[in-house]
């Protein structure tokens, strides 16, 4: 029962190669389509769907040939949701909000093994 954990100082975007390293890391040896978790608990709701959009572009540029499911983390289905996931993106933000909402989320790292995890700003912070 292993994770393989990718921490990121800030946003992948900024690397000199765009992030594709980033992404490529990410989806490293699951079958397709790849199935990604995007969690953004770190920000505040209101802005998830607008950064949820540019995440799955991120993605979608950086693996042209793979084929990807991405999908937007919600709270209330958060545990299924790692459940199907291979690969999960914590997004930065504040850190205080994210472990707030992953606080209410019962025995979540139990469901990590086999899963690549990454975590960016306060998505690493908190991992």
């Amino acid at each position: 029962m292993s994770a393989k954990i990718i921490l990121v100082g800030g946003y992948p975007r900024k690397a000199a190669d765009g992030g594709r390293a980033f992404c490529e890391e990410l989806v490293a040896g699951f079958p397709e389509p790849v199935n990604i978790l995007d969690c953004l608990f770190a920000r505040p709701e209101e802005n998830w769907e607008k950064a949820y959009g540019e995440d799955k572009e991120f993605f979608k540029r950086h693996l042209p040939d793979k084929k990807l499911e991405v999908v937007l983390a919600q709270p209330e289905t958060f545990i299924d949701q790692l459940e199907w996931a291979q690969a999960i993106y914590i997004r930065g933000g504040e850190t205080v909000r994210l472990l707030g909402i992953l606080a209410t989320q019962p025995d979540w790292t139990k469901k990590l093994s086999d899963k690549t995890l990454a975590g960016s700003s306060a998505g690493a912070e908190a991992l």
